[in-house]
């Protein structure tokens, strides 16, 4: 049966003269200690008892123990492992805290780094266009970080299709191809034939997609419905199927366009 690491006989191999460091990245916090087993019995510690005044688990409560587990025998050291979720919204920042090994409590820093995180709901919209240009989508934005956030007013993406740019440059050098045969041009320098095709193709490929709202700063943990304005460019063809991404910080948008007219 497993105990706590507060027991006769545990103890916590480390330089005092160190302090124990402890690091938080988004919701968790992640250490190792090294204990060593004292006694004259073999034992089983499950948990280490914890201390953090100014910390809560996720679940908003205050901080009792750490889950852990080693099974040492007598004078074995075993080196654990701190893996546990905290409140997310936690600014960044030192913590001080304290951990039970055997009969000693010891100090420890906690360090929670700064995260910068954004979710966007729903992640993935469609829009069929005819002759409009302008659609309105709402979204629900929140910040999963743990500092305060400005959403930014307006975002651009590059417009794309499936097939890949790849297609377009060998359909339009099938077509400078043509021409020059057609008009029973000779040859030009290669250099001079290259940046023609891809002026070509550049003149063909519409401009970037838009997306605009009202800039707002959103606090940790704080979600806002968002209304957003998608704006496509000019040059669209007809019956085609366009996407653009838009990385929203650590967010990503998809945005499926399809033309009917």
């Amino acid at each position: 049966m497993g105990r706590p690491a507060n027991i006769q006989g545990l103890k916590l191999i480390h330089d005092p003269q160190q302090p124990i460091l402890i690091y938080g990245s988004p919701g968790r916090v992640q250490g190792s200690l090294t204990i060593q087993n004292d006694s004259d019995t073999k034992l089983t510690v499950r948990s280490i008892p914890i201390q953090a005044p100014k910390l809560r688990s996720q679940t908003l409560e205050p901080l009792q123990e750490v889950r852990i587990f080693s099974r040492m025998y007598p004078s074995q050291q075993s080196r654990v492992t701190l893996d546990f979720p905290i409140d997310p919204s936690t600014p960044p920042g030192t913590y001080p805290a304290t951990v039970q090994i055997g009969e000693q409590s010891q100090p420890v820093q906690i360090r929670i780094s700064e995260s910068i995180e954004l979710e966007v709901e729903p992640d993935n919209v469609t829009v069929s266009a005819q002759d409009e240009k302008r659609f309105e989508r709402e979204f629900v934005v929140t910040n999963v970080g743990n500092v305060p956030m400005s959403v930014g007013e307006k975002w651009v993406a590059a417009l794309q299709v499936p097939e890949g740019i790849e297609s377009h440059v060998v359909q339009r050098m099938k077509a400078l191809c043509q021409k020059k045969q057609d008009e029973g041009t000779a040859p030009r320098e290669e250099g001079s034939s290259v940046q023609e095709m891809l002026c070509l193709v550049a003149s063909q490929q519409p401009g970037p997609v838009t997306l605009k709202w009202k800039n707002v700063t959103l606090a940790p943990g704080e979600t806002q419905v968002m209304k957003g304005v998608i704006e496509l460019p000019d040059g669209l063809q007809p019956h085609r199927h366009y996407f653009a991404e838009f990385e929203l910080f650590s967010a990503s948008l998809l945005v499926d366009i399809y033309t009917n007219r």
